[in-house]
């Protein structure tokens, strides 16, 4: 019987053992998600600007969108992908303008419509690099 006790005694040992270690995991887990939230690169960072009804150039590249304007926008690449979001104030005449799907380019985002914005634009954009938009797609 005392060996059965004993046995038992040391069951219980091992398994409170276990229940701190995991619990130290746990811990530590927690702890390394909260630091990489903390310091996540890739955060969505939004960033007004105006979208002029003057400066306008055309070409034929697009049919059907010939007038473009390209505005600057450090660190963007051709690989980068630019969502582009209107503000409501502005959104009769994003509409009326019939934008189509943003361009990417070396420090340029090129914005296409069907015909030029009758006023200025309140918008802002953000940026999906091309290592997120593969993550997610």
């Amino acid at each position: 019987m005392s060996e059965k006790l004993t046995t038992l005694s040391q069951l219980r040992a091992v398994s409170q053992k276990s229940k701190d270690r995991a619990a130290q995991v746990a811990d530590a887990a927690a702890a390394a998600l909260d630091e990489m939230d903390r310091v996540k690169a890739d955060k969505t960072e939004f960033v007004s600007f105006s979208i002029p009804a003057t400066g306008w150039k055309t070409d034929s590249s697009v049919p059907g969108y010939t007038n473009y304007i390209d505005i600057a926008i450090s660190g963007l690449t051709a690989a980068d992908y630019v969502a582009v979001d209107v503000a409501p104030a502005s959104s009769a005449v994003a509409r009326a303008a019939n934008f189509v799907a943003t361009e990417s380019r070396a420090g340029i985002l090129r914005l296409r419509a069907a015909s030029v914005p009758t006023a200025t634009i309140s918008a802002q954009y953000h940026i999906i690099t091309a290592a997120t938009a593969a993550k997610e797609g």
